[in-house]
């Protein structure tokens, strides 16, 4: 998995923060699964900057709304 995330963010510097998000979460994930103490507040902060990048990195928004303007218009 550190290789793929490693060549999407060099593919689009962009999208590092959501890179490291990813990162930081499968580091979570690996040691929760090795019975590692998690830091809850640590993980909850780790996904919520994993949604918001992802949101921001597929925001369709505008299209959407123009969609639904030409549908409400007909």
């Amino acid at each position: 998995m550190e290789k793929r995330l490693d060549n999407l963010q060099r593919l689009d510097p962009s999208h590092a923060e959501i890179m490291e998000a990813a990162k930081v979460i499968r580091d979570f994930g690996n040691g929760g699964a090795h019975g590692e103490d998690v830091d809850r507040d640590k993980l909850l902060a780790a996904y919520e900057l994993l949604e918001i990048e992802l949101r921001r990195l597929f925001n369709y928004d505008a299209s959407r709304r123009q969609v639904l303007i030409e549908n409400l218009r007909t």
